[in-house]
């Protein structure tokens, strides 16, 4: 460690030391956050994609099984007013779901790609560090 007169100075041009080292770091914090964009936006579409193929794979499955017919289930005996009570519901259900899936389709991709913008940018420093070499 050099002597504490030395360390007083150094103390002292610390923030003359880091104004003039801001342009540069600037420099380098600009290319740091343009490559996390980039980097972010390829994640958004992504993550954005697969939500979407998530969401029309649910529609599908319901649509599927709002159609298919009473008689391709296991011989359900819809006579029986409990059961066919049931399917209704569930058929009232399905669509309820389609509709918000509809919805969904448009809306979650899109906040989901929101997600990943870059809202703020600083540079803070947070250290600094001098060498110093040892005396002999």
């Amino acid at each position: 460690m050099p002597p504490q007169e030395i360390v007083g100075r150094l103390l002292a041009g610390v923030q003359k030391d880091l104004a003039d080292l801001r342009p540069a770091l600037m420099e380098r914090s600009k290319a740091a956050a343009e490559v996390a964009k980039k980097d972010l936006a390829e994640i958004a579409v992504k993550e954005s994609a697969a939500l979407a193929g998530l969401l029309e794979a649910q529609r599908d499955r319901i649509r599927k099984a709002a159609t298919t017919k009473d008689s391709d289930q296991f011989e359900l005996d819809l006579s029986d007013p409990v059961e066919r009570r049931q399917r209704e519901a569930d058929r009232r259900h399905w669509q309820r779901r389609l509709d918000s899936l509809e919805k969904e389709l448009v809306e979650e991709p899109k906040r989901v790609a929101e997600s990943y913008e870059v809202r703020a940018e600083r540079l803070e420093p947070i250290g600094i560090v001098y060498l110093w070499p040892r005396q002999s």
